[in-house]
Order: C-alpha cells, then sequence, then structure tokens
C-alpha cells in the first residue's frame, strides 16, 4: 500500500497523523477513499461523540487540525462550484487558519535574519504581543522610525518543510485516487493537488503577496472609498511583510457596525463595486474576501488586506464570464447554453443536456428578481448534475 509514501518514518508518521484527525472526526470513510483501510483499526483515535455536525462542518474541522496545506486545499475546494454542491462550498468558505501564537523569543532570531538588522533598528516600537496569530504567519504591530504605523507578517519557522511533505502525500494518494476510483478520476486529483501547490509556493513567498496588493492598490489609486496598505519594499522578504496598518474594523457583524457609525449597505455596495473591478476591469482579483481581509473604515471606506491569495482571469475567460452574466440577467436560455460550452470538456459535451440544464435552471427562478451571484452558482450546480465541466481549472481561474 502506497509504497512510495511509506518509504521514509516521517512519511508513515504524518500520514498515521492526518488519519487519525480523520478517525476522530467521524470520517472513516474518506480514509477509505484514500485507500487507507488498512490503517483505522492500528490508529487508537475515535470519533467524538457528541459531534453531531453535518459531514461538511466535520470534514472543515478536520482540516483545521490537520494544518495550513489542508486549510488551504478547503479553501480552493471552497471555490469549485463546478465540482461541489452548495452545502460543501459553503462549509469550507468558512475555513479561516488559526493557531496557537509563538513566543517572540523564538521568533525574534528569524525577524533579525529577515531584516538583516535587530529589529530594534528598523522599528521604533514593536508589539511583541501578536495582532493576529494564523497556522502561515504571525502578525505584529510596530512603528517605524518615520512614524508610520505597520504591521509586520512573519512567517512561521519550519513551515515549508511541513507543507512540502504533506504536498508528497497528497500527490501519492491523487495519484491512487484516479488509479483505484474511476468515478472519482473525473474530479482530477492530481490536478487540484497541482493547483494546491501553487497556491503553497505563491503564499509561501510574502514578496509574491506584497507584488499583488501593490498591483490591487495600483488598481483603486484614484479611489477613495478602497484603502490598500502601502508596502514597505526595504523592510520585506520571502518571509516577512511589512506594510500599512489600516486601523478598521472586521465586519463579522451587522449590529456591531451600526453601532459603531458605519453605514452597512453602502459598505456592501462599496465592496461588491470594487471586487467586480477586480475581476471585470483588472482580471486580477482578491481571492479570499472573507470577513477577515476586508475592513470597514472610517468615513465607510473599504480597506482589503492579505493578497496570498487572488484569482487571475484571462481575457478569454473573462469574456466567458461576462457572457454567462449577461446571458443570466437577460434569463436567455441559448446565451446560457453558449457560454457554458466553453466550459465543457470537449469529449462529454452533450448540447442537448446543457439546454435541458439551462432550461430547468430558468424555470427554477421563475420571474422573481435575478441575484447574479446566487444565480451564477446554480447555475453551475444545475450544469454539474446534467453534464461535465472542465477539471483541469475553476471557471473563476485561480
Amino acid at each position: 500500500m502506497l509504497k512510495m509514501i511509506l518509504a521514509t518514518a516521517r512519511d508513515r508518521a504524518r500520514l498515521a497523523e492526518i488519519s487519525a484527525i480523520l478517525i476522530r472526526y467521524g470520517l472513516q470513510d474518506v480514509v477509505r477513499l484514500l485507500g487507507l483501510s488498512g490503517l483505522i483499526g492500528k490508529i487508537s483515535g475515535h470519533t467524538q461523540p457528541d459531534d453531531t455536525r453535518p459531514l461538511p462542518e466535520r470534514l472543515c474541522a478536520a482540516l483545521e487540525e490537520a494544518g495550513p496545506t489542508f486549510i488551504k486545499l478547503g479553501q480552493i475546494l471552497a471555490t469549485r462550484s463546478d465540482l461541489l454542491e452548495p452545502a460543501w462550498t459553503d462549509a469550507l468558505s468558512q475555513l479561516h487558519s488559526s493557531a496557537r501564537p509563538l513566543p517572540w523569543h523564538v521568533l525574534e532570531p528569524h525577524v533579525h535574519q529577515a531584516l538583516g538588522a535587530a529589529p530594534e533598528t528598523v522599528f521604533a516600537w514593536f508589539d511583541q504581543q501578536p495582532l493576529a496569530s494564523a497556522s502561515i504567519a504571525q502578525i505584529h504591530r510596530a512603528r517605524l522610525h518615520g512614524g508610520q504605523e505597520v504591521v509586520v507578517k512573519i512567517q512561521r519557522p519550519e513551515l515549508e518543510k511541513t507543507l512540502r511533505a504533506d504536498l508528497r502525500l497528497l500527490r501519492f494518494l491523487a495519484e491512487t485516487i484516479e488509479q483505484q476510483s474511476p468515478e472519482l478520476a473525473r474530479f482530477r486529483p492530481q490536478q487540484l493537488v497541482l493547483h494546491l501547490d501553487t497556491a503553497l509556493s505563491q503564499e509561501l513567498d510574502f514578496c509574491y503577496e506584497a507584488a499583488n496588493g501593490e498591483r490591487i492598490r495600483e488598481q483603486f489609486r484614484d479611489a477613495d472609498e478602497i484603502a490598500i496598505p502601502r508596502i514597505y519594499w526595504q523592510w520585506t522578504t520571502p518571509t516577512l511583510l511589512v506594510q500599512e496598518y489600516l486601523p478598521g474594523t472586521t465586519p463579522h457583524n451587522p449590529q456591531q457596525l451600526a453601532d459603531a457609525g458605519f453605514d452597512g449597505a453602502l459598505l456592501a455596495q462599496r465592496g461588491a463595486a470594487a471586487f467586480l473591478k477586480m475581476v471585470i476591469e483588472h482580471r486580477l482579483y482578491h481571492g479570499d474576501p472573507h470577513p477577515g481581509n476586508v475592513m470597514a473604515l472610517p468615513g465607510n471606506r473599504v480597506g482589503f488586506i492579505d493578497f496570498g491569495m487572488v484569482g487571475h482571469l484571462s481575457e478569454t475567460r473573462r469574456n466567458e464570464l461576462l457572457s454567462l452574466l449577461h446571458a443570466l440577467s437577460e434569463r436567455d436560455a441559448g446565451g446560457i447554453v453558449n457560454a457554458l460550452i466553453a466550459w465543457c470538456e470537449p469529449g462529454e459535451l452533450s448540447v442537448t443536456e446543457l439546454e435541458l440544464a439551462a432550461s430547468y435552471f430558468l424555470d427554477r427562478q421563475g420571474s422573481v428578481p435575478l441575484q447574479l451571484g446566487k444565480a451564477l452558482t446554480d447555475m453551475l450546480a444545475t450544469a454539474r448534475e446534467c453534464c461535465c465541466l472542465k477539471r483541469s481549472s475553476p471557471p473563476m481561474g485561480y
């Protein structure tokens, strides 16, 4: 069983750890699906007796416990409405990375090495208590000698070794699934792991994140209602990011926003318009705009932070998306079919099934005002049931 995976003691231990996590959340079927049935009886883990949550929620909890590689895998899957039903994508979209903070004395040598100087020579003030702590990095507030308020994002030491080991395991597991399960092979797990590898490689390079942020900041240079943090390149390295601090409020609770004097409807409108500008006009957009990465700023301004995960659209894909959105808004079944043809595998294409899917979708929508975001998700779900969309890349790009 998986002889190449079991070549080293390190891989065996990690594989057993991941399997134990899955079993603890009652996901033995996933362990079997991965071709690891032989491990079930050897692991002392057990299903949590009081965990009655739905299966998608239990999978999310398991992914969070398994660490950053699997959290990122879940976040990628959350974007795949073409593969998964809404119950799964909705649950996976709630995955946000968190981790126990590392003490400053552990991080300080790595900060010194990244800066090429002692932190006190670069910062006039540095808060050794973290502002936030995630599985990939820890965030601290600081002040430069010039008076600029900044945040410092510090990559966790030795992180890359763990991620590379996990990716090695996932590559072998994906290969095994494709060989042993024709039903699951159509989802192209090896291609999915390749997307994951690319995403993690980019997220581990804070210079990549900084460059993304700077490019999107340039998109909104004339938009006073949108704020993107300035990057301090002289202190930024692949493992350390220094950027402007945005003093904002996380929009988790609408009532909290209202109590703080914010106009929730205006913030939502500005945030949505900004996101559409990224997607439609510039074809480079924030890939993870959950409430922790979007902020309400004084004056009802909207701030975007954390550009470690971005989406890219080719001009062709952008035009296909626009065509589909136009067809949805016009309730044009023929236009919907034409747009979806470009998203289907040539060998699996059935125009008749696509026409039925489009008609069925429009019948379900009725005459109520169309909500384009929900309509796009529903259309993908309907098409997924009636035909096979391309598995090589997400319809929105990644």
